[in-house]
């Protein structure tokens, strides 16, 4: 398939591997880490917040700490709030 490298799907995907290294990157520097530690021995990224530890997948890591670092962010800067 001499044109695979070029197809749309191929392209996609790609592109998707690399959002989901830079994020890896960013929850690693965020102090989650990628094990299979877990309850179920699934891969999956854990952290402790607040004193307990939590488990979840990619996707919902990514969110919450989007969440914990808007938090952050707003405690540094509250006059951003009134925008």
């Amino acid at each position: 398939m001499p044109d695979f490298e070029k197809s749309w799907f191929n392209k996609a995907a790609n592109l998707r591997q690399e959002a989901n290294e830079i994020t890896a990157k960013a929850l690693r520097d965020a102090g989650w880490r990628y094990t299979s530690l877990t309850p179920n021995h699934t891969w999956m990224w854990m952290k402790e917040i607040v004193g307990v530890t939590y488990c979840f997948a990619l996707s919902d890591a990514e969110d919450i700490q989007e969440r914990l670092d808007r938090q952050s962010y707003f405690e540094k800067f509250p006059e951003e709030l009134d925008d």
